[in-house]
């Protein structure tokens, strides 16, 4: 069995993947560069739990 590569369908992916990775390349590098470095993201944020009633705490056990 000999594969003919000369076929579109073998054609069109071998031209477009170098196209494909680059264009991957360039959108991971651009995303990678907008993250935010001075952790304003994290002020809105509540880091902790407020305290639970006894009352509930017995109805959970």
């Amino acid at each position: 069995m000999k594969i003919e590569f000369k076929q579109p369908k073998y054609i069109f992916p071998i031209i477009l993947l170098p196209f494909m990775l680059l264009l991957n390349y360039g959108m991971q590098s651009f995303a990678d560069s907008e993250e935010v470095s001075d952790g304003q993201g994290t002020e809105d944020l509540q880091e902790s739990v407020g305290d639970v009633s006894d009352q509930i705490q017995k109805q959970r056990h």
